[in-house]
């Protein structure tokens, strides 16, 4: 393998220098924005469990969860196009951003309503409990709020103000905790839902009125600019891939839990839930790498080397601490979780393949190419599910671990094909 500068001179080394520093100056400040909103929720639900009995924290959980697959459903493919198409402060990024704030509520709006008439009463009821108009004029919006957030934070990436998006993720947490901890509520299902999709869905609200004060300029809607037109365009052509792309972080869980019992459940949960929080430091770099790549003249090739080598070394430096570190799961949580202990250093190490499917996805975002990365991420998703589907049903909770196995071993096998055509052991 070449040496990465080799034949560099001095302003394409300059240049090659300032990749690097972009990417893992946004990769780690995004990283740690991510671990602190996964361990303030942590907390967060920890003070619930202690305050409120389980039955009120499950339907509070329960309510954010549908929220939360609200927002995924009605992405759009928006935040993809405001880290390509808003990364800076010209009159375009700026439209593409707006359009982006409008868009997201709209359909946000639309898909929680649909989802209110449609879901049990059981999963809706403490909306009601807070009062019939006040609790579907709050669900309707969270569901705006929080999905504005997601933009909003991806235009402070896309704008380098990576130190704005650990304030954001850092208040949330502490108000969220101080909140729970400080006010209790006898409405407890619908209290803890207040506050955890509420307080998120308000720092949206003002991180929108805070870059708009930071433009202080008029921008007329119309006529919409054609940068404006390709972004959108951009983004819907990447709507079902994000869909697929996620697909199985959500849906694996759900195979699991409508297929073995609560103990089983139970174990893939605490295993499932460490693997994810893994996945949060290549997420954030492949993130970065989505908004940095090909910025101010730098080369594609280099940056993507540089997110797939992070990725893979801090996922196989995972992999062995989860495989060494496998007994702290029972020292942790008892002797009833030594299952959890055995499967979750396969889930991280599914991991090391699947950060390479995400590198991969994402410089094909990079290329717009549209075609590679719908192909990756379906096959991906559709073999971790459908292998799941009847694995679990078959051998349980080992069915799907060898689902999610699989279905990376796939997607990160298509990653390895697409990322071997772009020659990334060369520096053009």
């Amino acid at each position: 393998m070449e040496p990465p500068f080799e034949s560099l001179g001095d302003a394409e080394l300059d240049a090659a220098n300032s990749a690097a520093g972009g990417l893992f100056r946004g990769s780690a400040w995004l990283t740690v924005s991510t671990v602190v909103t996964a361990l303030g929720g942590l907390l967060f639900w920890i003070i619930a469990a202690r305050l409120y009995s389980t039955a009120e924290v499950g339907r509070a959980t329960a309510l954010f969860s549908a929220l939360l697959f609200v927002n995924y459903a009605t992405n759009l493919g928006l935040g993809i196009a405001v880290a390509r198409y808003a990364r800076d402060q010209s009159d375009a990024s700026t439209m593409t951003y707006r359009y982006a704030i409008v868009l997201t509520s709209v359909s946000s709006v639309l898909g929680a309503a649909i989802f209110l008439a449609l879901a049990p009463h059981r999963t809706v009821a403490p909306l009601f409990d807070i009062s019939t108009p006040g609790g579907i004029a709050l669900w309707l919006a969270f569901g705006a709020g929080m999905a504005v957030t997601t933009v909003v934070d991806v235009r402070l990436l896309a704008l380098r103000l990576w130190p704005w998006v650990f304030a954001r993720a850092l208040a949330v947490a502490v108000l969220r905790v101080l909140l729970i901890a400080v006010a209790p509520s006898a409405d407890a299902a619908g209290w803890t839902f207040l506050i955890a999709a509420g307080v998120p869905a308000l720092s949206g609200a003002i991180g929108v009125m805070v870059l708009s004060r930071a433009e202080r300029r008029h921008l007329p809607w119309r006529p919409v600019l054609p940068e404006t037109r390709a972004a959108l365009r951009y983004a819907l052509q990447n709507y079902l891939p994000v869909l697929a792309e996620q697909a199985p972080l959500l849906g694996l869980p759900l195979v699991v839990l409508l297929t073995v019992g609560a103990a089983a459940n139970a174990n893939f949960y605490i295993a499932w839930g460490a693997t994810l929080f893994v996945l949060m430091v290549p997420t954030a770099i492949t993130q970065i790498l989505l908004v940095e790549g090909g910025r101010d003249g730098t080369e594609i090739n280099h940056q993507t080397k540089l997110a797939l080598t992070w990725s893979l070394v801090v996922m196989t430096a995972a992999w062995v601490v989860a495989w060494a570190g496998r007994d702290v799961v029972t020292i942790i949580y008892g002797k009833n979780y030594e299952s959890a202990s055995v499967i979750l250093p396969q889930l991280v190490a599914a991991g090391i393949a699947w950060s390479i499917m995400t590198v991969a996805v994402t410089r094909a975002r990079l290329e717009h190419d549209t075609r590679s990365t719908l192909v990756i991420t379906v096959l991906f998703a559709v073999t971790v599910l459908v292998s799941a589907l009847f694995w679990t049903a078959t051998k349980g909770v080992n069915g799907a671990v060898d689902g999610w196995l699989l279905g990376c071993a796939v997607g990160g096998g298509a990653g390895v094909v697409f990322l071997s055509a772009r020659q990334l052991h060369t520096v053009a």
